[in-house]
C-alpha cells in the first residue's frame, strides 16, 4: 500500500465517491444518480415505458450497408415523445429514433402518475 501525504482529494457530495482531479468530480456530480436534481418524476411514472427500437450502429457490414442495433429507450405515452435521463444527456448518448423527439426528463409533469418507486426510494433515503 502506498500512502501519499498532503494529497488533495475531491469527494462527491451525494455518493461520497473520491477523485484526485476536481473537474472529474464536478463532471460526476452532474450525473450522479444520488443527486436530488437527478431524480425526476419520469423515473417513477406509470406513463413512461421502455420500448425497443433500432438505431444506426455507426458501422457498415461487409457489403457497405449500414447496420442497425436494437436499443431500449424510454417513451412517454402522455406527451408522445422519447425521454432520457440527465446522465444520458451529459454523456451525449441520446438517440433520436423515428418520428418522435427525444428530450431530457422534465422537472415537473402534469401527467405524472406514481408507480410507487418514488415512495420506496424516499423510505430508503436514496
Amino acid at each position: 500500500m502506498i500512502v501519499i501525504e498532503n494529497k488533495t482529494l475531491y469527494k462527491c457530495e451525494h455518493c461520497r465517491k473520491k477523485y484526485e482531479v476536481k473537474s472529474a468530480c464536478e463532471k460526476h456530480e452532474r450525473i450522479c444518480s444520488k443527486n436530488p436534481a437527478y431524480l425526476k418524476p419520469c423515473h417513477s411514472c406509470t406513463n413512461c415505458k421502455k420500448v425497443k427500437t433500432y438505431v444506426p450502429s455507426g458501422y457498415s457490414d461487409f457489403y457497405g450497408n449500414e447496420s442497425e442495433r436494437e436499443v431500449d429507450i424510454l417513451f412517454c405515452d402522455k406527451i408522445s415523445t422519447y425521454v432520457h435521463s440527465p446522465k444520458v444527456a451529459a454523456k451525449g448518448n441520446a438517440f433520436v429514433p423515428g418520428d418522435f423527439s427525444n428530450v431530457v426528463f422534465p422537472d415537473t409533469c402534469e401527467f405524472y402518475t406514481s408507480n410507487g418507486t418514488a415512495e420506496l426510494l424516499a423510505k430508503q433515503n436514496y
